[in-house]
């Protein structure tokens, strides 16, 4: 199973920005975020608590 990784629309700017070596490796890295978006010492959200923003 994998996940979507978004960005908020000012974020989807900066990674381009970072020229190309840098932004490929930032996108390997959210690709394994978005494999497993739990096996990084996260957890999802409690009921309740998702939009305390």
């Amino acid at each position: 199973m994998s996940h979507t990784v978004a960005y908020a629309p000012a974020a989807e700017v900066e990674p381009n920005r970072l020229g190309p070596d840098r932004l490929r490796a930032f996108e390997r890295g959210m690709a394994v975020l978005a494999r497993d978006p739990y096996g990084h010492g996260s957890a999802p959200a409690r009921p309740g608590y998702e939009n305390l923003w």
